[in-house]
C-alpha cells in the first residue's frame, strides 16, 4: 500500500500520524513517502513534487496539511483515500475518512465519514514498568502527553491544576478524566497563608491501558 504522508512540522501532530501508521503496518505492507510543508504564509505553502496516479492513501494531521490532502487526491487513482487526522475546519465532506477526538464530536455530528477516538493517538505499551518508572508526572496543558501516559502501564498524575480557560473543550475532557479517576493528580492547597500542602489523588488501579490507536487502526483496516 503506497502512502503519502503530508507533514506540518508540528511534533504533536506528526507523532499521532506515526503511531497510527506503525499500527497499520502490523497488518499491511506500507510504502510511505513523506513530504514536509514549506513556506509560512498560506498562499506560499508548498511541498516537493509527488507522483500522480500512484498513492493509495494520503494522510496528514493539522490545518496546514488538509488543503494538500484534498488537492493531491484529484491527481491520484480512483480508489485513493485521503485521511485527515484530527478535525478539519473546512470542506469536511471532501475527506474520505476523518479520525477525530471525541471532544470534537459536536462539530462532526452531521458526517458519516468519521472514526472517533478519545484524547489523542499514542503508542500502546502493556509492559509492566519497573519500580522507578511506575509513576509519571504530567502537566495538564498537553493532551498528547496525558494520553501517552494513559496508554502505558503505570500511574499517571497531573500537576499544575490551574486553568485560565475553564470552558475549553480540552480542559473539560481532562476534568472528566480526573472525576472518573482515569488519571491521578497532585492537589496543592494552602493550609495557612504562606504554607501549603500537597495531596496525591490516585487513579483507579483497575483502569485499562488506553488503546485508541489500535481501535482506530482496526476501523481503518476495514475501510482501506
Amino acid at each position: 500500500m503506497n502512502i503519502l504522508w503530508i507533514k506540518d512540522n508540528n511534533m504533536g501532530h506528526e507523532k499521532q500520524v506515526k503511531v497510527l501508521l506503525d499500527e497499520l503496518s502490523k497488518n499491511n505492507a506500507l510504502n510511505i513517502d513523506e513530504r514536509s510543508i514549506k513556506g509560512s504564509l498560506p498562499l506560499f505553502r508548498h511541498i516537493d513534487e509527488v507522483s500522480k496516479s500512484y498513492y493509495d492513501v494520503i494522510i496528514g494531521a493539522g490545518h496546514k496539511t488538509y488543503p494538500f490532502l484534498v488537492n493531491i487526491k484529484k491527481y491520484q487513482k480512483k480508489h485513493t483515500k485521503n485521511i485527515a487526522i484530527l478535525t478539519p475546519s473546512f470542506k469536511k465532506s471532501d475527506f474520505d475518512i476523518i479520525c477525530a477526538p471525541l471532544h470534537d464530536k459536536p462539530k462532526l455530528k452531521e458526517l458519516n465519514n468519521v472514526i472517533f477516538f478519545e484524547g489523542s493517538l499514542a503508542k500502546v505499551s502493556q509492559t509492566e514498568p519497573d519500580h522507578k518508572s511506575s509513576s509519571r508526572l504530567i502537566t495538564r496543558d498537553s493532551i498528547n502527553m496525558i494520553y501517552e501516559g494513559l496508554s502505558c502501564k503505570g500511574n499517571s498524575y497531573l500537576i499544575d491544576m490551574k486553568n485560565k480557560k475553564n470552558n475549553n473543550k480540552v480542559v473539560n475532557a481532562v476534568n472528566e478524566l480526573i472525576s472518573n479517576k482515569k488519571i491521578g493528580y497532585v492537589d496543592c492547597g494552602e493550609v495557612v497563608k504562606g504554607m501549603s500542602k500537597m495531596k496525591l489523588n490516585k487513579q483507579n488501579i483497575y483502569n485499562e491501558v488506553y488503546a485508541e490507536v489500535e481501535k482506530v487502526a482496526y476501523q481503518l483496516n476495514k475501510l482501506l
